[in-house]
């Protein structure tokens, strides 16, 4: 079991689609995948909750109700690792993770627009979720440049600058080894990120 994170346009699926053979199979979780999201789409018909915040869902969470709105994602994308990389792993299937509970932590911090929840109990749930279910990980990361020219005119086109930086600092916080993709190409980030993962 191993999980890839990392910004939009850092290359993880792609890299992860080069890691996969016949007896691996890929693993996917985002904000936008757990239960939650069913929710956000049901908020979205209210004038109260319509906003930019979430830019998938057109909806910006009140601020009374983050606290609450943090908890709910968190213990939505519980299911989701579960069902996708923990059971997998204890079956004895090889999987590529191609996003993990970091990556669910930054959608929070990104769709709130909250940085304190960094430093919360819910973001020491979501590395210690990270750590169960991603026992080997690589932060995928691209220079800022690069990752607005890959995702132009995507929904997060305009939070790329601040989703890189809470990467860099969780990465960081993690100790995971690093794969810049800025100027290296399929193949050869492939042969690093094998290397550095010691496949």
């Amino acid at each position: 079991m191993l999980c890839l994170f990392g910004p939009d346009g850092s290359g993880k699926s792609t890299l992860a689609r080069s890691l996969v053979s016949e007896d691996v199979s890929i693993a996917w979780m985002r904000g936008s995948h757990t239960f939650v999201s069913l929710l956000a789409r049901f908020l979205s018909r209210f004038r109260v909750f319509r906003g930019g915040c979430n830019p998938y869902f057109g909806i910006c969470v009140p601020p009374p109700l983050k606290p609450l709105w943090v908890w709910l994602e968190l213990l939505s994308a519980f299911p989701v690792v579960l069902l996708k990389y923990v059971f997998p792993k204890a079956a004895g299937r090889r999987v590529v993770g191609e996003r993990s509970p970091v990556d669910l932590l930054v959608w929070l911090v990104l769709t709130l627009r909250d940085a304190e929840i960094l430093s919360g109990p819910v973001a020491r749930l979501a590395l210690a979720l990270h750590k169960m279910a991603c026992p080997r990980s690589l932060y995928v990361r691209a220079d800022l440049d690069v990752l607005r020219a890959r995702r132009a005119g995507s929904p997060e086109a305009g939070l790329l600058d601040v989703e890189l930086a809470v990467y860099d600092k969780l990465a960081q916080a993690i100790g995971a080894p690093v794969l810049d993709t800025t100027s290296c190409s399929v193949d050869k980030c492939a042969e690093r990120a094998r290397l550095l993962l010691g496949l």
